[in-house]
């Protein structure tokens, strides 16, 4: 997240959100529940409009958000990004949108989630 006073880099580990207030420190010098979170970006290589998301194969996101409610999750790809299906695995947690350099898609979520 970014704003005049402050600049937020985060990454998964474990179970928290840790965080930096700046890209140049190295050192994460906190963490946040993720349940404690309003929102939630997540990097996509790959998206459906039921919310499936193909990551970067590491499964940090899944993990890290399993078991908990509250965040929206909102995915971060470009709309040639967008499939007509991902397949998913019992694992694999839903987006609630995706924002695109084209628009903000509200993932329609099914029982496959």
């Amino acid at each position: 997240a970014l704003c005049k006073s402050k600049t937020l880099c985060a990454r998964c580990s474990g179970e928290k959100i840790r965080y930096w207030p700046d890209i140049r420190t190295q050192h994460a010098q906190s963490g946040w529940p993720a349940s404690g979170l309003d929102i939630i970006f997540l990097p996509t290589v790959g998206w459906d409009g039921h919310g499936g998301r193909l990551g970067m194969g590491g499964g940090f996101y899944d993990r890290t958000l399993s078991g908990i409610s509250g965040p929206l999750l909102v995915g971060l790809a470009h709309e040639n990004q967008h499939v007509d299906e991902i397949p998913l695995e019992n694992w694999d947690i839903a987006l609630d949108y995706v924002a695109t350099d084209v628009g903000l898609h509200r993932c329609q979520k099914d029982s496959r989630y």
